[in-house]
């Protein structure tokens, strides 16, 4: 090749890098999830609505509760109108990270397994735990549960807690474990005797207890854990909209907003909760 065809052809290399490099600088930027959902105009909720009064159906069949609430109260913040995704507890992270719903509004305890897949906002509320059970079945305090049979929906908190503890304290004592894919079919459970008891938060035990249809439940006592601490779930790597979520729950604590709805579905005062997920997840001392 001759010294005139080797700086023609170097001469063409030069220029399709440029043209190359320069096409890769206009390409447009990626719009982030909070941009997406300002353009849409519409915030999608990932709610549970089988688990009053954080999410349930009213009367007319329209999605309520205190989740739905924080629910509309972010995507006013945004600026934008909100709709409810129904999401049942096992479907809450697949919802979220498939792209059905833009934010989970559902409860969901913070825990290190789940912030390996998912962000988490600043804690929004926070709940004890309670037994439910039928008066009929005897049962009047927690280790009463050693050698009962018990229920929980699939990969909640509840499951992993009584996990641990029958593992640690009721072996060999005749406890038994069963699973289920939402809190309706947890609740028909010990409804029909299929369990004699579950495990959940104090404020929607209470709802539960006060249905019509299940008027033989009731709250025994008091589950020795520690409160239940929930987040906001936001996809990772979606800042602008962890911000957002972080910053409008910081709002809603300072301004009251948090205690007012609190006592409006709970009738009670909202407990304290801490001010980041980081110090929820940080191992205890």
């Amino acid at each position: 090749m001759s010294n005139k065809t080797r700086a023609s052809a170097a001469a063409v290399v030069s220029a399709m890098t440029v043209l190359a490099t320069a096409g890769l600088s206009a390409a447009p930027a990626h719009a982030d999830l909070l941009d997406d959902v300002k353009s849409r105009g519409t915030l999608r909720c990932g709610v549970m609505l089988d688990f009053p009064p954080a999410g349930f159906r009213n009367a007319d069949g329209e999605a309520a509760g205190f989740d739905v609430d924080y629910c509309g109260d972010l995507a006013k913040t945004l600026g934008v109108e909100y709709e409810v995704v129904e999401t049942p507890s096992p479907d809450r992270i697949p919802a979220l990270i498939s792209g059905r719903v833009d934010v989970s509004v559902a409860g969901a305890s913070i825990t290190a397994e789940r912030a390996q897949t998912i962000d988490f906002s600043r804690p929004y509320a926070t709940y004890p735990w309670v037994v439910v059970t039928k008066e009929a079945n005897g049962i009047g305090a927690f280790e009463d549960l050693a050698s009962r049979t018990v229920g929980g929906v699939r990969g909640t908190l509840p499951e992993i807690m009584m996990k641990a503890y029958s593992d640690e304290n009721w072996s060999g004592e005749g406890y038994k474990y069963l699973s289920y894919n939402s809190d309706s079919e947890k609740n028909l459970a010990l409804d029909q005797g299929r369990i004699e008891a579950f495990v959940g938060v104090a404020t929607a035990a209470a709802a539960t207890v006060s249905l019509p249809q299940f008027s033989e439940f009731e709250i025994c006592c008091e589950a020795p854990f520690d409160p239940d601490i929930v987040g906001m779930m936001v996809r990772k790597n979606e800042p602008a909209m962890l911000d957002a979520a972080n910053a409008f729950v910081a709002e809603q604590i300072e301004s009251g907003r948090y205690q007012e709805l609190y006592q409006k579905w709970y009738g009670l005062d909202g407990p304290d909760v801490p001010e980041t997920a980081d110090a929820v997840l940080a191992p205890q001392g």
